[in-house]
This record gives structure tokens, sequence and C-alpha cells, in this order.
């Protein structure tokens, strides 16, 4: 659980942004290497020694894993090596944690993101009903401290009706990021009332990217159900339903007007968020072009920072990936897609939107992701013809 948390901190959270960065995925790597060397070197009992399954051709891809980038990193001679460490700290803790452990590791992220998902959404209808009482924390982008780091709850850049929820992370799009992640592991787990209440805090997100998602994931519930007339119908009575309760709450549907205007201003040179798309447009062109210009290798860890200076910050992990590790970005890539299998053909651009984010919010949970899914491409490259090694202390 406390793994869990440090992973959720780590990705996106205000408290990257109100303390050391550093110092928290530092606490969490100690704590991962800590349990880690306890099952593997410490007694349980006078009578009973831990034991570690040991995924030997896993070690081996890992290892390629940690040297490709490395290896691009020195022959760059990239400016910041900091990334490259924790990259290599990082990805091998997480391998050597185990599958079942990982496993366990992602059920309590979900646990944790469907509790901030209650929260957030105690905060968020609160305010669409009524203003918040000023008891009550929470913390709006227009109030530039970061010292309310742990409200959960935000008004949007410009003044308006519509309120955006971001929970306890920077923007309403990290906080969409983690709900897709959670959406997944939920959709595994079989857990229909925990899909329900992250789907109604993806609404109230507002975010383009987390709506394309669900856009997604309909399709993929329209083309893989088994009961498609059924999910027709709960889609079709749930919109009724929604759209009553605002004419009853609201009188008209002026706030479903303002909503369509917040995802789609983006795509319009009249929108206030359209800067922001040439933005993003921009940085990935740039990307693109570094990626041409370092095929093989890639341009290194953090190079689409310290290299494409008229860009702005970082807002395609997709683009960051291609650009900064070349092919074996494009590897990465495909992993990540392997992640996501569970929603067929739609596992690609899932994973495509899911990427299409500011991947230095999100990089802890991005890299935990990686390292499980090269222990099960290791298994399927290299299935195992004899027992795993066991090595007891």
């Amino acid at each position: 659980m406390i793994i869990a948390l440090g992973i959720v901190i780590g990705s996106g959270s205000l408290y990257r942004y109100a303390y050391s960065y550093n110092l928290i995925m530092f606490a969490i790597m100690g704590i991962m290497f800590g349990l880690i060397f306890y099952r593997i070197f410490v007694p349980v009992n006078d009578n009973q020694i831990n034991s570690y399954v040991f995924n030997l051709s896993g070690i081996v891809l890992i290892m390629f894993f940690m040297f490709f980038p490395t290896m691009s990193d020195v022959i760059n001679q990239v400016e910041s090596y900091e990334i490259s460490y924790y990259y290599i700290v990082f990805i091998l803790l997480s391998f050597l944690l185990g599958t079942k452990t990982r496993e366990k590791i992602f059920y309590n992220y979900l646990i944790i993101i469907v509790i901030l998902a209650f929260i957030s959404l105690f905060y968020f209808f609160i305010n669409l009903i009524s203003d918040l009482p000023k008891f009550l924390p929470y913390y709006g982008i227009p109030k530039t401290t970061w010292l309310h780091f742990y409200y959960v709850w935000s008004k949007p850049v410009t003044e308006m009706i519509i309120t955006r929820n971001q929970s306890i992370f920077w923007e309403p799009g990290a906080f969409g990021f983690h709900l897709i992640i959670a959406i997944l592991i939920a959709i595994k787990a079989n857990k229909k009332s925990i899909i329900t209440i992250l789907i109604i805090t993806c609404l109230t997100t507002m975010s383009t990217t987390v709506y394309l998602f669900l856009l997604l994931l309909l399709f993929y519930y329209l083309f893989y159900s088994n009961n498609k007339p059924r999910y027709i119908g709960i889609l079709l009575i749930s919109s009724l339903f929604i759209l009553l309760l605002v004419k009853i709450f609201f009188g008209s549907f002026e706030i479903p007007l303002q909503l369509l205007g917040v995802i789609t201003e983006k795509f319009s040179p009249s929108g206030s968020g359209y800067s922001s798309m040439q933005e993003r447009n921009l940085y990935v062109f740039e990307s693109l072009k570094l990626f041409y210009d370092n095929l093989l290798i890639g341009a290194g860890h953090y190079a689409t920072d310290t290299l494409l200076k008229n860009t702005g910050s970082e807002t395609s992990a997709l683009a960051a990936l291609l650009a900064e590790l070349g092919l074996f970005g494009l590897l990465c890539i495909i992993l990540y897609i392997r992640f996501f299998k569970k929603f067929k053909i739609f596992a690609i651009p899932i994973a495509l939107l899911w990427l299409n984010g500011e991947f230095f919010q999100y990089m802890p949970i991005a890299i935990f992701i990686l390292a499980h899914m090269v222990e099960k491409y290791s298994i399927k490259l290299f299935p195992p013809r004899i027992e795993p090694m066991v090595i007891t202390a």
C-alpha cells in the first residue's frame, strides 16, 4: 500500500510540486529495496526461510531495458543524468519485486484512486449545488501556491460556471491518466461498481483526453460485449437520466453546452485553449524530427527538454519516447499496448492516447508498468522449460 501510494504521489500529484520530488521517490525506492532484501535474505522464523522465485529470462531482458537507454544517454552526452539513474534504479526494483507483488501494488493503487475519486466527487457535487463551505480545504489553479497540496478540487484557469475535478493532482488531465489505468485494473478484476464510480469521476475532469478514452471504452463494449443491446440500453437511459438531472438542478442545458465548448475549444482557432493545442502540435512535430535524426538510439533521456528550445514543456510522452530512445522507445510503446490488450484492437488507440500526455507528470506509474510488462514479455519470448530458480537465505 505504501509503495502504491508513493507511486500515486510521485505521478503528477501536487505533492510532487509542494515538496521535493526526489525525496519522495527516493523514500519509495528505499522501501522497495527493503522489501526485496527482506524477502530474499531475512528468515521468517526458525523453521521457515523466505524464498524468492527468480525469472532468469526476465532479468536478462530487464538488463537490456536498462542498458540501451543508458548507452544512448552516454553516447549523446545528455545534460541531465539524474533521470537516467532514476530510470535504472526504479525499473530494476520494480522488476525485482516480482509479479505477484506488483499485482498487489496495482490492486492497492486501484483502491487509492477509488478513494481519491470518492473524495473529489464529494467536493465537486457540493460545489455544483452551492458554494463550498470555507472550512473545507480546496485547491484552485488561480491561487498560485504549492502549500495547498492536499486539496482535492479545483477551479479552471479562467472563471466560468463549469468546474473541473483534478483531485490531488496538478491538473485534471493528470488525474485522468490515473483514472484510465484504474479503470483498466477494475475491468480486469470485473469490479462493476468501481468501474461506474471511476467513469463518473472521469466525466467530472472535463478532460478532452479522458473523454476520448471513454469514447473508445464505449466502442469496446459495443463491439466486443456479449450483450450489446443491454449496454446500448444502459447508455441511452444513463444519458437521459443525466440530462434530466441537469434540467432539474439548473433549469437549462447551459452547463452541457459549456462543457461541449470546454472539450472542443482546443480544436477551434477562436477557442481559448487553441494556443495550448498549437504548442502540443509543435512539440510533437519537433520531437518526431528529433526521432528521425536519431532513429537507432534516440537523442537520450530529457533531450526533448534540453534540445527543443521553442516548444514549451514536455506535452507528449508518445513523441518523447521516440525522440529520446529511438527504436527502443517504439519497443516500449508496444509493451504499453500489450498492457491494454484487454481492450482488443482498441488497445492500440487507448495506449497511444494514454501516452500522449506529459510523461514526467506520471513517470513512476509508467516505468512500473513497463517493468511489469517486460517480465510478461520475457516469459512469452523465452518460456521456461524447467522450474524457476528459487533463491533461499
